[in-house]
């Protein structure tokens, strides 16, 4: 089976960071396509909806997944492709476990990368090769990283073309009504910080308790610097002032 792997470039299609995710790929089951947002004016909703229309047309049978440029992954490419695996043969279930519900493995969307999400996620899977855990979601947000299996994929092309609504507002609303959603705990691949301020730190959020407050993002050294450079300035004009009024 082969599985189409779709980038969705809003920067430079021929960048390096794009050069990395197309290495995270490198199995022969995956099929690389370079979405580039900006060859024809288009946006990046027009863009995501095109990559699930050319996988229903051209990989009918097969799950597809859309990552978005401004991500990356520190795994290796075999890590990759046997957590890929992972995640789409963990649809099928064993009949002699009596251990696990068969209806929990059954699901159509997985977040590769998870963004302020609950900690409450029943586990499906845990120990994959990631170190960490498939667990179900019902809060995962974004759309930056997706796994869709062909029902999924079918819902969101009918759902973006209906209510011209970003991708990440329909997955929002879907995974908390129609559709079965797992995410990977630890993230498989995690927002890239060099494509947006300080404040996008809140992207990289693995998840929070229901009862904890929302985490902080990391301390930003360089704010924190620039404050003791302006106490210490205004510090030493004060002393020159008292200075030059005792010699006075």
């Amino acid at each position: 089976m082969q599985i189409p792997v779709y980038i969705v470039c809003e920067g430079d299609p021929k960048s390096n960071y794009v050069a990395k995710l197309v290495s995270l790929f490198q199995d022969d089951c995956f099929d690389i396509f370079i979405i580039d947002c900006k060859e024809k004016g288009s946006n990046t909703g027009k863009q995501y909806l095109y990559s699930l229309k050319h996988a229903k047309e051209n990989y009918c049978e097969s799950p597809c997944i859309i990552i978005r440029d401004c991500m990356f992954s520190n795994l290796s490419d075999n890590t990759m492709s046997h957590l890929i695996h992972k995640i789409i043969d963990g649809s099928s279930c064993n009949s002699e476990d009596t251990t696990t519900n068969c209806n929990d493995h059954k699901y159509s969307i997985c977040y590769l990368s998870r963004y302020l999400d609950l900690c409450d996620g029943s586990v499906v899977e845990s120990g994959v090769t990631t170190g960490g855990s498939i667990v179900t979601t019902k809060y995962a947000k974004g759309d930056d990283a997706m796994l869709y299996k062909p029902d999924a994929r079918d819902i969101m092309i009918y759902k973006m073309e209906e209510t011209k609504k970003k991708p990440a507002d329909i997955l929002s609303y879907l995974i908390k009504k129609d559709i079965n959603a797992v995410a990977i705990s630890p993230p498989a691949l995690q927002y890239n910080v060099q494509f947006g301020s300080s404040s996008n730190f809140k992207k990289t959020w693995e998840c929070k308790g229901k009862n904890e407050p929302n985490p902080q993002p990391p301390c930003d050294n360089t704010t924190s610097y620039s404050w003791l450079w302006y106490i210490f300035i205004f510090f030493f004009l004060l002393i020159i002032i008292l200075g030059f009024c005792w010699w006075k």
